[in-house]
């Protein structure tokens, strides 16, 4: 017997609802061009399909975008049904949405954008606030499921299976179709194939069962987590404005800057690499120069650009590959194929994208934008910014010292590209690509008449492990002066830190051991890392295995209270999936577990979930057994067994509490008028009226904490505002 709406039923560490239920299924030809040669459509972006290249609300804001079929359940008694476009309207399913009633759905953002932008916008249904939806896609995430509806089913153990047919129909009836010389349609519609239609339409209903299976499983999102849910979408549907005529410009120096390397590479190599995207010609091509070489991936590049002893020719080929692949700057394409007819990009961001809580980034994905450019010179007769210090538009000669990559570095690199001439532009800046990739955050800017407003928070991990663990003194470096790699470097070489501040203050620059040492040990050693973590972050170019290992000790020595958080944890967590029911609990953070799943509670009561945690011996690479802590888990793209330890654990925790200081300063803004278009882990950013709130207010927003955490130094500090997002 089906169960009604608004049933509540205990699981896991709370409760599900039952909740009405929606699915849409539909056709469009967003993400595709149609190639009037060939004659048939393709995507606009290699690789890649559909709306994944141009996103749920680009995708439903496409002219061709239609609905073929709806298939909801209202959990009433009457079991799901099936719309149509050819029916009348379902008079049930408006009742419910105008009363105010909620419908769920996997990955509701999807469902909301049809409803928007097709159904409402061309077919006259009503409005469907955001707020009347639950995401069963987010509360799998947040309950550390795979966010997958098939996948998420299977780890689970949902006793409704995804329908296998579904790919197969979903090619057939929901994207544009090759035309053969038997047939040169372009598009299958549900009335050229009625058989493969019921199937489509069963699809449609089996997807809301396997939902619903899959949602009576996994708990609620809490009170907190679901605000902050509504909170992410109405970000997502918000958008932020980019500068479109910009990227355009830089899009049309792309191809231009590729064309010029490919044939510097044809030429360097006597025609045997024709273009950099011939990577296992351009393999060989570097073993015969005489650098062994298996791949060009980055990985490989970036290490045999590291090796001094790499031949010249085969140096030159590899940097040619590498500047040619730059990741920041493909991204110009996507962002535009995601841009509507009001220039905004939407579905930015992804709710619990991290087995911690953390947002993840979706389409343009501002998070891993290059944070600077190229160094430059700045003219202060004509005000220019350059890319070289040998030529001026204003003529003058006169030496001038290099400066950072600036804001007004990327207004000058706009104007240079304007022209689309890749020659002009290489005038004033001899490394377009990296100019260009300095210019990305640039092309996020507020609408007319508005400002983005910023601010982010400093060393928030590094403030919360040291809170967390009770390492005091580090509370006090940050309560005090601030200057952690320094204090770090001279507890771990013996140089006072007055002699890091002199340095300074004579000679402008940083003292050598700041970076060095203090810089590498703390990006390194927080989480329990070791040789291999310090390596990661560039100690091999300074000092030997022997003495990394020595400074390593030393590290843990002088932070003996984070080195017990990471035991400790370690011990909790063990204990917990040991001894099921009976809490474990060190300073701030506690364990249980139940028959099911270890759980991780934060001290803001939300909770990392570990599926069926396992306690085995394991041997140690130093030839010790010892009892090891695993858990099933989404890595790599697999649901799979993953080991994990006190560093790791530690690392979650902090990730985790930082992602709630944070998501509660968000809340906050918003809450107060300051609309968020944009974020990463510490930086928020507005669009405000130009003459609403300021950096000071906004700062103080960001540095109110949790009740929990009052008296920890979390401040926000570097707010800026402006026409551009920027990285300061």
């Amino acid at each position: 017997m089906q169960q009604l709406a608004g049933t509540k039923t205990p699981v896991g560490h709370g409760i599900t609802t039952v909740r009405p239920s929606i699915d849409f299924e539909t056709y469009s030809e967003a993400g595709l061009h149609l190639d009037f040669k060939k004659g048939y459509f393709r995507p606009l972006l290699s690789g890649k399909k559909g709306i994944s290249i141009a996103g749920a609300w680009a995708y439903s804001c496409h002219p061709s975008t239609e609905v073929i079929s709806i298939a909801y359940d209202l959990k009433e008694g009457t079991g799901p049904r099936l719309w149509l476009p050819d029916m009348p309207i379902p008079e049930d399913l408006f009742a419910h949405v105008r009363a105010g009633g909620i419908l769920s759905a996997f990955n509701s953002f999807f469902e909301f954008c049809i409803w928007r932008n097709v159904c409402a916008a061309r077919m006259n249904w009503p409005d469907l606030p955001l707020e009347q939806l639950r995401d069963t896609q987010a509360k799998c995430m947040a309950f550390s499921l795979p966010g997958e509806l098939g996948k998420a089913g299977a780890a689970i153990g949902a006793d409704v299976e995804k329908n296998k047919d579904g790919k197969a129909l979903i090619q057939k009836f929901s994207v544009p179709r090759k035309p053969t010389k038997a047939d040169g349609s372009l598009r299958t519609r549900v009335t050229d194939d009625p058989e493969a239609a019921h199937r489509f339409y069963q699809y449609n209903i089996d997807d809301i069962r396997t939902e619903d299976s899959i949602s009576a499983l996994v708990p609620d999102l809490s009170p907190e987590e679901l605000e902050l849910w509504i909170l992410d979408q109405n970000i997502n549907a918000r958008g932020c404005r980019v500068d479109r005529d910009a990227l355009e410009a830089f899009s049309a120096l792309l191809p231009q800057f590729e064309a010029k390397y490919n044939a510097i590479l044809s030429h360097i190599t006597g025609g045997e690499v024709k273009g950099a995207k011939e990577v296992k010609a351009m393999a060989e091509f570097v073993t015969r120069a005489g650098y062994p070489c298996d791949s060009v991936a980055k990985p490989n590049v970036v290490e045999a650009l590291d090796d001094h002893s790499i031949p010249p020719i085969a140096r030159q080929v590899l940097e040619i590959r590498q500047r040619l692949a730059q990741s920041s700057v493909a991204k110009i394409p996507t962002i535009l194929h995601t841009l509507t007819a009001d220039n905004r990009a939407r579905g930015m961001f992804a709710y619990y994208g991290a087995h911690t809580g953390r947002f993840a980034g979706r389409g343009a994905q501002p998070q891993n934008f290059p944070a600077t450019g190229p160094d430059v010179w700045r003219c202060p007769h004509c005000t220019f910014v350059y890319g070289r210090p040998d030529v001026r538009c204003c003529g003058m000669t006169e030496d001038l010292p290099p400066t950072e990559w600036t804001p007004e570095a990327v207004e000058c690199v706009v104007q240079l590209a304007e022209r689309r001439d890749l020659k002009h532009l290489e005038t004033y800046y001899p490394d377009p690509f990296a100019a260009i990739a300095g210019c990305l955050r640039g092309m996020f800017i507020a609408e007319d008449e508005k400002d983005l407003i910023d601010s982010d928070y400093s060393a928030i991990e590094a403030v919360v492990i040291a809170c967390l663990a009770g390492e005091q003194w580090r509370v006090d470096v940050f309560n005090g002066h601030g200057k952690i790699y320094e204090m770090s470097a001279a507890k771990i070489t013996g140089i006072p830190f007055e002699e890091f501040m002199r340095h300074k203050e004579e000679t402008g620059e940083h003292h050598p051991a700041r970076k060095k040492i203090g810089k590498v040990a703390e990006l390194a050693s927080a989480y329990q890392g070791g040789i291999g973590a310090w390596k990661q972050f560039g100690a091999d170019k300074f000092m030997n295995d022997a003495e990394i290992q020595a400074n390593i000790k030393r590290w843990r020595q002088d932070s003996p209270m984070i080195t017990k958080f990471w035991y400790e944890l370690e011990s909790c967590a063990i204990g917990a999936t040991q001894n099921k029911g009976v809490c474990y609990d060190y300073r701030y953070i506690r364990f249980y577990s139940d028959d099911k799943c270890l759980y991780c509670i934060l001290p803001s009561g939300r909770k990392i979930t570990y599926h069926s945690p396992v306690v085995s011996p394991k041997m140690m690479p130093w030839g010790k057994v010892k009892n090891s802590l695993s858990y099933m888990g989404w890595k790599d793209n697999t649901w799979r067994r993953i080991d994990t330890y006190g560093g790791r654990l530690a690392e979650n925790v902090t990730q985790a509490v930082s992602r709630d200081i944070f998501t509660f300063a968000m809340v906050n803004l918003e809450n107060a008028g300051y609309p968020i278009v944009l974020h990463t882990h510490d930086q928020i950013t507005c669009e405000v009226p130009k003459d609403f709130g300021s950096i000071e207010e906004f700062e103080k927003i960001m540095s109110h904490r949790p009740a929990w955490c009052t008296d920890w130094p979390i401040r926000a500090a570097g707010g800026w505002r402006g026409k551009r997002y920027r990285k300061d």
